[in-house]
């Protein structure tokens, strides 16, 4: 069948779109993909997530920098963090954003640090040291 353009209830796509659109999704079944890793560089204490895979750097490239508040945050949402350098520290702060762990310091390049977003915070699901 052929695609039919329309409004509201009248729009319609072919069956065959559909099933290539199944196909895609259900070819690598049992992996989560994430896009490329992006930089965020801290300002005044926050970032903006923008997907869920990220390395954040200091402001300034300060040896050391403070990480209040992670905007971008949604239910379910799951955020992977990891400092883009090896010299330069980001503590991920508690409590005094919208952060709710102990706090913590990544320092290392491979240190990897897993939140959820949940009601308007982020929480620590995992963190590799």
């Amino acid at each position: 069948s052929e695609t039919t353009s329309g409004t509201g209830a009248d729009a319609r796509i072919s069956e065959s779109s559909v099933t290539q659109h199944k196909a895609a999704i259900h070819t690598d079944i049992g992996w989560i993909d994430l896009a490329d890793s992006i930089e965020l560089t801290i300002s005044s204490g926050a970032i903006t997530a923008t997907q869920s895979l990220h390395q954040i750097d200091t402001e300034s490239d300060a040896s050391t920098d403070d990480l209040d508040t992670i905007n971008g945050g949604a239910e379910g949402r799951i955020l992977y963090l990891n400092p883009i350098s090896n010299v330069r520290d980001v503590v991920i702060k508690h409590a005094t954003g919208n952060i709710q762990i102990q706090d913590i310091t990544l320092g290392l390049f491979r240190q990897r640090l897993t939140l959820i977003f949940q009601g308007s915070n982020w929480y620590v699901q995992a963190n590799a040291y």
